[in-house]
C-alpha cells in the first residue's frame, strides 16, 4: 500500500507522548501546590491571604524545572518504547 508506518503510527504516537507525560506532570505539580496552600488555609485562618504567594516562594525554580524536563525524558522513552 506504499503508506510510510513512521510517519503515520510512530510519529504521532511519539509527539503524543511528549506532549501528554510533561502536561500531566504539570498539572500534577500545580494541584499539589494548591492543597498544600488549602491544608495551610485549614490550619491558620490568619494568614490566609499570603498562602499562595508564600507557597509560590517555598518552591524553587530549580525544582520545577527539573521535574518538568524529567518527564518530557520519561515521555520520550516510553513512547519510544511502546511504538518500536
Amino acid at each position: 500500500m506504499a503508506v510510510d508506518p513512521v510517519r503515520h503510527v510512530v510519529a504521532p504516537r511519539f509527539l503524543g507522548g511528549l506532549i501528554a507525560v510533561p502536561l500531566l506532570a504539570a498539572i500534577s505539580q500545580l494541584r499539589r501546590h494548591l492543597w498544600r496552600a488549602a491544608d495551610r488555609r485549614d490550619h491558620d485562618a490568619h494568614r490566609a491571604r499570603h498562602l499562595l504567594v508564600a507557597d509560590a516562594s517555598a518552591v524553587a525554580l530549580r525544582d520545577v524545572n527539573e521535574g518538568l524536563i524529567k518527564s518530557v525524558v520519561f515521555g520520550a522513552a516510553c513512547s519510544l518504547i511502546a511504538v518500536l
